[in-house]
């Protein structure tokens, strides 16, 4: 499965045109077939007292080394960025050329290229909560111009802690391997519990994935006529950020809190307290679980 990330929000760009300037736009390589790059995963560059050369690897794959057409000798330098870690601003000084490059990354390091103090100083960054997805340059003798395509940077999922028990007859689902393998932008946007007063019978959850409505599947065990089906609609922007309940060997009550305050309780009262780790800043991207007669575990 991949990312979760939404589409760049912003282009900004640096420096300036010549005659002879030939531009290099990494979206148009990785962004074939509509799959945006996960995230920059190094950035090499060539440079002295200027920059000669970039070479930016995205989930570690190079776009090319796009370098000036001056064979001017100059140091090669690697940016490799930390798991997690992503490039916030830009910034530098340029005239007609670049003179000076900084890469400024989420852990707060500053990469410098290029010991000229020529030009004026620019900067760029997009909204705050994006980061640089890719780049856009220009090249002569020299770098003429640089630009930044930014967005929202990728988080890649983490499968949380289970609560319940396995059981001989646990028929195990997972919805993120399942329905959803091979999906790119996932958004769980409902999710339905099978229930009565006193036990979980099962979940159903709806997602949106690559614009299109999409089932998990209804997991379920044998239904009685006391059973209900409860929707949560869970709208653009809603998450859900705890599950917790109660059980023993099998689910008696299931709980959900979103984001926006709300809390959902389904089934019974019966059985011991449980919950599902869910680190802080996080929420349920899909389901998975284990049930037989009824939920066995989430």
């Amino acid at each position: 499965m991949g990312s979760s990330q939404g589409a760049p929000t912003a282009f900004f760009q640096s420096g300036k045109t010549h005659g002879d300037t030939v531009s290099y736009r990494d979206y148009d390589l990785l962004g074939a077939g509509a799959r945006e790059p996960d995230g920059i995963t190094a950035i090499r560059v060539w440079h002295d007292d200027h920059i000669y050369g970039i070479e930016v690897f995205y989930d570690g794959v190079s776009a090319g080394a796009r370098k000036a057409n001056n064979t001017h000798p100059a140091n090669m330098s690697d940016l490799v960025l930390a798991p997690g870690e992503h490039i916030v601003k830009i910034s530098g000084r340029h005239g007609d050329i670049v003179d000076h490059l900084e890469f400024h990354t989420s852990l707060g390091k500053i990469h410098q290229y290029g010991s000229s103090k020529g030009g004026n100083h620019f900067e760029q960054h997009g909204a705050a909560g994006t980061t640089l997805k890719s780049l856009v340059t220009g090249w002569g003798g020299h770098l003429h111009n640089i630009g930044g395509v930014w967005g929202v940077p990728y988080v890649p999922y983490i499968p949380s802690t289970v609560a319940g028990k396995v059981h001989g007859d646990t028929i195990p689902f997972n919805d993120f391997t399942g329905a959803l393998a091979g999906r790119h932008k996932v958004r769980l946007s409902e999710l339905r519990v099978l229930h009565d007063g006193n036990l979980v019978y099962g979940i159903e959850a709806i997602y949106n994935a690559d614009g299109a409505v999409v089932s998990g599947g209804v997991h379920h065990g044998p239904l009685n006529p006391s059973v209900v089906n409860q929707a949560v609609p869970l709208p653009e922007g809603t998450h859900i950020v705890k599950v917790y309940g109660k059980g023993g060997d099998v689910m008696d009550q299931l709980s959900i809190e979103l984001n926006n305050g709300l809390t959902y309780i389904f089934g019974g009262h019966g059985g011991n307290p449980w919950s599902i780790d869910i680190p802080a800043g996080r929420y349920v991207k899909a389901f998975a679980g284990g049930l037989g007669g009824h939920v066995h575990n989430l």
